[in-house]
């Protein structure tokens, strides 16, 4: 596995070979080895013999197996590495003038001589230069790498190399075959007298270019390593970017996420290390549970192989029976053909159906693996990858991997075996023209190396890219209300043409490269089909060559074209596999940095919450300390309230408590264990969450609420527990009741809905830990007064966690703590802290017309200028605040502006305390962001665009009190001579609306100004109460409210019940009716405990407020009007 180790003894084999190699030639064998050399030394003639070349050799190979000892035991090996090429290529010098000189006597005359009577067919002086100058090259890059410590600026020059070797292998060969074919060389009329000897130098001489290549390429492969890009340095044979001082205790983090030695360098390269070789053997290693199968198919495969081998050998046998008419042969040869035929059909059909059935396999096994491995994730790996990155890999990246292992790796070793048997049988035919087959193999191997690393390169860039522009298109589907409301489908359209467009460059380059690659291929098998054609006609005409093998060796020469042709083209397709399966191993060797091996099980589980010294930042924002060492403990029983303004920590300190992260400093401890320890089944049904952003699952609302349980439950705790939550009214009026589908991510729910199947999903676990991360903040004021005493039922004997903005929502806790920039400042009872008044406040039918026109007949881009939304769940996109905020804008604006409409939101405080300010990434659907920071940025996008009309739905929802006033105060000042339309759970928010209209079961039940709905004294009235009075002034405003204390100041209320008006006036009006207004009034009375003091209200003739008070299954039409700068 570790092969590395392997690569330190490459100069002892090399020498080992090199010593059997010079032992044999300069002993004729291994027999009476001293007695042979012991003559040749005694009858040693400089000029007759050249025994010493031998001792030479052996000399050299020892100095090669030293080195290669020194270089396996001492640490700091790769120095040394640096200069091979230059011992190498010493030793080549000295080798070679042995070997042109006979000796090192008198070099220069004999050298001299050779020259002035050189003669390109009798002499092979000229390889001796070009052997020195492929030398001097050697040594002077080696040097140069070696002084300037840096091999990546020479990567090219690499190829520049290796370019010179195999100019010096061809030609080489070429001449051997010269001197060979010539006559007086062959017939030694030539003065100058030539023996073996010459014919081994020049031999050598291709042989030690060979090594030459071998040797450069795993230089730079291993020094390489100390010096590549940091997507290189990922391990193969071990899990990727894991490593800690626990798992090696050689190397430790440093801040940019990478590694770094602490004691030996080349312990990096045991850990950096990452080639393609290694890639393919882990890719090998996928199918090795149908390993029995493989076994056939490559017995099968070998069998088809040889098999077909021999079928150029016996047409040509045929043919030469023909020409001699002897039928006595031609049909025994015929019988032969027909039978390796037959066998040939049968091995290679079952091979097909072998290698398709482990492809079915694999593609299954590899899926089931990646998404395995991707939900074993923790956050911190969904919040840097996109969605749609990972569905790409799911889908794209494992059918190429797959393909490669089952059909192209199949298809690749037969051509490989019929590529060997071919040549075998092609050197035993012809030796001659085998040679040249020698010529241009490595020549194919070599540009086909280049060729295929510049695709596999290239295949890398081109799934990337394909995966951003999945991403950009799945983001822009899952979020399509809000591009729509922007009117940014041209943008996102150009943003998703832009990223296609990447994709179709990278695919046409990478076509340009596959071209080169076959171009190449076809090439080399074109000129090799012509030399074999000239040269074995010579052959055959001069009666050295049968025709029979002549036919043969070109029927074989055929095959061997078709065989280098399949492998090129199956070649690219691995490469493209190799390239692919790069992140696929990322995602299966990434060890999440939170392991979910906890075994605790204890019997009893009290629900103790313990958070001690606690700090923590994410892992993208290292700098941006979202919680500093915070302690506090939660009793078991204790309900406890976390307040504080967005990004305060909150939300992190309740994702701490279900370990989606680990935190920096400190621990947190659940009856004195730490969370880690839990068993992770275990302590999630101990420990459950409604989160503020509830999510459901495309599936019917029973598996929603039943989501994780192991047993399942019966209908009726389904059913108990959704009437605790509030949900089983609304989910009895679907025609399918509980088996009604959600849609994806709940989508067919109202927010409302959503957020009570979420809370009944909790419930049914029976938690001993309950925690709301604003449960009920999409609830209406009913059904938070429903879902809040039925909350107060349940969590009897439990811990309860809550985090909340609805001051009402919490004002019962036990403790509440008061967090701020990371940390607790205020502590105490509801009582407690506000007596220290600092940081704790509190269309089927009908039509619908702007200025008489249907919305419908205005032109979509003007229309969303002038309309903009900023909705009740924000969604922002996987780009920088600025981008974010710009959304849907033909013209972008500049940073002035940007930072206006920001602090007019109240957003601007916030972003320039990020490290990136506003180019801080907000990630997918706003990952990065909290609540209140994604809506305070969606205020701003809305801002931005100075819209006639600006619709509200709970646009401050999530903002604390605080917040909540400097945004209502930012509105007031931004929607002068608008219409506002405003949808409110908080009627503080909309007390000034010029009318107000209470909507229940979809009709309009009330309808008034908040004056009109104040004089009644009703459920309104008491509501407003703990409403913030400081709302828009002259606008034109109608809102929706759940909290009735938002609106008793409107100028009027509308009643909608079933989709009727049913009342409508002031709230004193509908005080004094006693309806249905009366009777939400009297009931949120009764929950909250508010004390009801008239106050004087200032009515404005221009500033009219009417109130929706919205009741749910709102499936009625109604009619109604309001003038310009009204607030409704």
């Amino acid at each position: 596995m570790s092969w590395y180790h392997i690569l330190r003894l490459i100069p002892t084999i090399y020498a080992i070979l090199i010593i059997i190699t010079i032992t044999c030639i300069f002993t004729r064998g291994f027999t009476n080895i001293h007695l042979n050399l012991i003559d040749k030394l005694y009858s040693f003639d400089y000029p007759r013999t050249y025994v010493e070349l031998y001792f030479l050799m052996l000399f050299d190979s020892f100095v090669l197996i030293f080195s290669s000892f020194v270089i396996f035991l001492i640490m700091s090996w790769y120095h040394i590495l640096r200069l091979i090429p230059t011992i190498y290529a010493i030793l080549i010098i000295i080798t070679i003038t042995c070997i042109f000189t006979r000796g090192f006597t008198n070099i220069h005359l004999n050298l001299i001589d050779k020259l002035y009577s050189f003669d390109y067919p009798r002499t092979y002086v000229e390889l001796y230069f070009l052997m020195l100058f492929d030398s001097f090259v050697l040594i002077f890059s080696s040097f140069v790498i070696f002084l300037f410590k840096c091999c990546q600026r020479f990567k090219y020059f690499r190829v520049v190399l290796i370019i010179f070797q195999l100019i010096t292998y061809v030609y080489s060969l070429s001449k051997f075959l010269v001197f060979y074919e010539w006559t007086n060389v062959r017939n030694a009329t030539s003065p100058y007298q030539f023996d073996r000897f010459d014919y081994l130098a020049i031999i050598f001489i291709p042989l030690f270019a060979l090594g030459g290549i071998f040797i450069w390429i795993i230089f730079f492969r291993i020094i390489n390593i100390k010096h590549t890009d940091p997507e290189r340095q990922l391990l193969i044979n071990e899990p990727t970017r894991s490593y800690t001082e626990e798992t090696d205790p050689l190397l430790v983090e440093i801040e940019d996420g990478s590694t770094r030695s602490t004691k030996n360098e080349n312990k990096d390269l045991k850990i950096q290390i990452k080639e393609t070789s290694g890639l393919w053997w882990r890719i090998i290693k996928l199918g090795k549970q149908e390993w029995k199968l493989y076994i056939i198919g490559f017995c099968s495969l070998l069998i088809a192989a040889s098999t077909e081998m021999f079928q150029p050998y016996f047409s040509g046998q045929i043919i030469s029976c023909v020409v001699d008419k002897n039928w006595h042969k031609f049909l025994t040869n015929i019988f032969w053909y027909l039978g390796i035929s037959v066998i040939f059909v049968i091995t290679s059909g079952l091979r097909g159906f072998i290698f398709s059935i482990t492809l079915t396999n694999l593609i299954q096994r590899l899926r089931d693996t990646v998404f395995t491995r991707i939900l074993k994730q923790d956050v911190e790996f969904f919040d840097e990858t996109k969605t749609g990155e990972i569905t790409s890999r799911l889908a794209s990246d494992i059918t190429t991997v797959s393909e490669a292992v089952s059909l192209n790796l199949n298809i690749f070793l037969r051509s490989t075996v019929q590529t060997i048997g071919t040549i075998i049988m092609m050197l035993v035919l012809s030796w001659n023209l085998f040679l040249l087959v020698l010529i241009t193999g490595p020549l194919a191997f070599g540009t086909g190396k280049l060729y295929g690393d510049l695709m596999a390169n290239q295949q890398k860039k081109v799934q990337d890219a394909l995966a951003e522009s999945n991403s950009l298109a799945e983001e822009a589907i899952a979020t399509i209300r809000t591009v729509k409301s922007f009117a940014n489908e041209d943008e996102e359209i150009r943003l998703f043409h832009k990223k296609n467009d990447l994709v179709r460059k990278f695919s046409i380059r990478q076509a340009l490269y596959y071209f080169g690659y076959l171009w190449n291929g076809q090439i080399l098998i074109v000129l090799l089909n012509l030399g074999t054609l000239a040269y074995g006609g010579h052959l055959a005409m001069n009666n050295r060559l049968s025709v029979s093998n002549f036919v043969s060796f070109i029927l074989y020469q055929q095959r061997l074209g078709d065989a280098l042709d399949a492998i090129n083209g199956v070649y690219a397709d691995l490469m493209k596999a190799s390239g692919a399966s790069v992140k696929l191993f990322e995602y299966i060797d990434r060890i999440p940095k939170i392991t979910n091996n906890g075994i605790e099980k204890p019997n009893q589980f009290q629900g103790r919450i313990e958070f001690k010294n606690v700090s923590f930042a994410f892992p993208n924002r290292k700098n941006d300390k979202v919680l500093k060492n915070i302690s506090f403990t939660v009793q078991p029983g204790e309900q406890v309230a976390l307040v504080g303004p967005s990004g305060s920590g909150k939300t992190t300190c309740i994702s701490l408590l279900e370990h989606f992260y680990e935190a920096d400093e400190g621990e947190i401890l659940i009856d004195g264990i730490p969370v880690q320890n839990y068993d992770y089944k275990f302590y999630h049904e101990k420990v459950s969450l409604v989160s503020q952003e509830p999510v459901l699952h495309a599936r019917s609302i029973r598996d929603n609420i039943q989501y994780g349980l192991v047993e399942k439950k019966p209908q009726e705790e389904i059913e108990l527990v959704s009437q605790m939550a509030n949900a089983h009214l609304f989910i009895s009026q679907f025609q399918c009741k509980y088996d009604t589908e959600c849609g994806e991510r709940g989508v067919q729910m109202a927010g409302g809905q959503k957020q009570r199947i979420a809370l009944a999903r909790a419930l049914i676990r029976s938690p001993n830990v309950l925690l709301l991360d604003e449960a009920t903040s999409a609830l209406d004021a009913e059904a938070e007064a429903q879902v809040q005493e039925a909350i107060a039922r349940t969590v009897i004997g439990r811990t309860v966690l809550v985090i909340a903005h609805r001051l009402s929502t919490i004002r019962n806790a036990n403790k509440i703590l008061v967090l701020q920039y990371g940390e607790i400042v205020e502590e105490g009872t509801h009582i407690d802290l506000m007596r220290k008044r600092e940081h704790f406040y509190e269309a089927d039918e009908g039509e619908i017309l702007i200025d008489g026109i249907p919305v419908q007949n205005y032109d979509y881009k003007f229309y969303h200028e002038k309309v903009s939304l900023v909705s009740q769940e924000p969604v922002l996109h996987a780009r920088s605040i600025r981008d974010n905020i710009q959304y849907g804008l033909i013209e972008k604006k500049p940073q002035e502006e940007i930072e206006l409409v920001s602090q007019t939101a109240n957003a601007h405080l916030f972003i320039s305390q990020f490290q990136c300010k506003y180019d801080t990434e907000c990630g997918e659907r706003g990952v990065q962001m909290a609540g209140g920071q994604k809506q305070r940025i969606a205020l701003a996008r809305a801002l931005i665009r100075s819209p006639n009309v600006l619709l509200l739905d709970e646009a401050t929802s999530a903002l604390d009190a605080e917040a909540e006033a400097q945004v209502q105060e930012a509105i007031a000042r931004t929607v002068i001579g608008r219409t506002v339309l405003v949808i409110a759970h908080r009627l503080s928010t909309i007390r000034n609306a010029n009318k107000i209209l209470v909507l229940q079961y979809g009709e309009i039940v009330e309808e008034g100004t908040h004056i009109d709905l104040m004089r009644k004294r009703g459920l309104y009235y008491q509501l407003v109460q703990e409403a913030i009075a400081r709302t828009v002034i002259g606008r034109t405003v109608l809102v929706i409210a759940h909290r009735l204390s938002t609106i008793r100041n409107a100028n009027k209320i509308l009643v909608l019940q079933y989709g009727e008006i049913v009342e409508e006036g002031t709230h004193i009006d509908l005080m004094r009716k006693r309806g249905l207004y009366y009777q939400l009034v009297k009931r949120q009375t009764e929950q909250n405990e508010i004390e009801i003091k008239d106050h004087s209200i200032h009515h404005h003739n221009n500033n009219n407020t009417t109130m929706l008070i919205d009741v749910p299954l709102t499936d009625k039409k109604y009619s109604t009007s309001f003038n310009a700068k009204d607030s409704i």
